[in-house]
Order: C-alpha cells, then sequence, then structure tokens
C-alpha cells in the first residue's frame, strides 16, 4: 500500500477515491497543452496532487515489469520528449481518420508505457490523457469494452512486443462536433 495523502488504508480504497480525483480535476484543463511533455506532467500533477505528494514527479529510481525495466530515470525526460516531438510532427489531417488516429495512439501509448515516468497511477493518468487527446483530434474513445485487465494485458503486449493491439480494444470514433479543448497545436 502506497503512503497516501487522503489516509486510505487499502488498494481498493484509494484506488476509488483516485480514480474520482482524476475525473474531476481533469474538467477543466483547458490551460494544459497536452501536446507537451510538460503539459503532461502538469496534466498528472492535477489529477493526483490530493492523493499523493508526489503527483506529476518523475520516477528517479529504475523499475519495470517482470525482467524488463522501464526507462531509466535519467533518460526518462529526453524519452518523453522526443515521443511528443514524434506526436507533434504527424500531419493534423492524418489524426482525423480514426484507424490512423488509433494506429499513431496506439503507438505513442506504447512508448509513453516504455517511459513509464511516473511510479503510480500511470495506466490511468494514460487512459485520461488518450482521451483529452482523441477529443482534440475529433475523436471519441469508448473503453466500455476494454477492462483493467484488458488494458493491462494490452500495455504487456505494447511493452514487450511492441504490438498495437491496445487500440483494438477500444472504439475510436471521429466526432467533427467534438468539443476541442484549447491548446497550442490544433488536429
Amino acid at each position: 500500500m502506497l503512503k497516501n495523502k487522503l489516509g486510505r488504508r487499502s488498494n481498493t480504497d484509494l484506488e476509488r477515491a483516485e480514480i474520482a480525483a482524476i475525473v474531476i480535476r481533469s474538467k477543466d484543463l483547458s490551460h494544459i497543452d497536452i501536446f507537451s511533455h510538460e503539459g503532461f506532467k502538469a496534466f498528472t500533477s492535477i489529477c493526483w496532487v490530493i492523493c499523493t505528494k508526489w503527483a506529476g514527479r518523475e520516477r528517479r529510481y529504475t523499475t519495470g515489469r517482470g525482467p524488463v525495466s522501464y526507462a531509466r530515470p535519467e533518460l526518462i525526460e529526453g524519452w518523453m520528449e522526443r515521443q511528443f516531438a514524434r506526436l507533434n510532427a504527424i500531419p493534423p489531417d492524418e489524426l482525423k481518420d480514426p484507424e490512423q488516429f488509433a494506429k499513431y495512439a496506439a503507438g505513442l501509448v506504447n512508448e509513453m508505457n516504455a517511459g513509464h515516468p511516473f511510479l503510480e497511477g500511470h495506466g490511468r493518468t494514460i487512459r485520461v490523457w488518450l482521451q483529452l487527446f482523441a477529443q482534440a483530434c475529433g475523436h471519441r474513445l469508448d473503453f466500455t469494452e476494454l477492462s483493467k485487465e484488458r488494458w493491462y494485458a494490452a500495455s504487456a503486449i505494447g511493452f514487450d512486443a511492441g504490438g498495437t493491439s491496445l487500440m483494438n480494444a477500444i472504439k475510436v470514433a471521429y466526432d467533427p462536433s467534438a468539443k476541442q479543448p484549447s491548446r497550442r497545436r490544433r488536429c
């Protein structure tokens, strides 16, 4: 059980409180540039600050999934900067097509998972960020058929083998009327 500001003593209670906090705190993030590493860290900090002291701070030690480690702490910032540079190099029109969006988003999520900058809450943060990214590109993501177990399995496949099956379980629909958050780059 991780130390937390909420005084929760079970993982189940803490997870419920975290989800509620993320939903509430992520309602108005229009001032954050979701297309930048700094914006991603700020987004994480805003969503998690009421739960943990380290919200938005990158890991300072090496950890991983099974025998394979995530990016070493000294490499995280550069790794994440490169992922956002790649994202910003994609022609905006390509991100309007649901299939192209899914392809790029799956690859980006795989790379962000490999970097895994945060100690706790990385997966939940990525899912909320991914919905904001989709919305900014005119899409709606439907996670209803994607259980936590399937997300973890897809993330493991992406991390271990670079597979992009993650988006196969997420319904992506282009929605030209989707409210686009204010940010520097528009899709």
